[in-house]
């Protein structure tokens, strides 16, 4: 918008002559020119977290709880097709890793079964990588778990 206002003022060339070099088409610049210095509200909503229900959050939980094998994206899939809740895998996911059950045998999963169990609780790690699984665990036993449920 600048752009072509500053040189349409500097060289008296009118602005459609400009956005017809520029290959904008006119309707286009006209629209930008409209929404130009506005808060970019003209694609739609932007998501928030909290569109996600806390019910829905609740449900996603629970159904990995009751799920603990399967990974997120077929867990979204579950859902929907047991009328659970209609979600998207990326929000399924956003909700499992600030629960804390993203996978037990790694990155942030790991760390959170060994901080859990050095504060005591019982702890369950659950992977696809076997070996992975029993070097936590392992290290979980030597943190003093109360009570360590082997790997799956």
């Amino acid at each position: 918008m600048d752009f072509v206002r500053r040189w349409s003022e500097k060289t008296e060339i009118g602005t459609g002559r400009f956005i017809g070099w520029l290959d904008i088409a006119a309707s286009k610049f006209y629209d930008w020119r409209e929404r130009y210095g506005k808060v970019n509200e003209h694609n739609g909503s932007v998501p928030r977290d909290f569109w996600l229900e806390d019910w829905e959050e609740q449900a996603i939980i629970g159904f990995h709880l009751k799920n603990p094998l399967e990974g997120y994206r077929r867990l979204t899939f579950m859902m929907l097709d047991a009328d659970i809740a209609a979600v998207s895998p990326t929000s399924v996911w956003r909700v499992l890793s600030q629960a804390g059950l993203t996978g037990g045998d790694g990155g942030i999963g790991r760390g959170i079964a060994v901080g859990l169990a050095e504060a005591g609780a019982a702890v369950a790690v659950f992977g696809r990588n076997d070996e992975k699984n029993q070097r936590v665990l392992s290290e979980v036993q030597r943190r003093r778990s109360r009570k360590v449920l082997s790997s799956c």
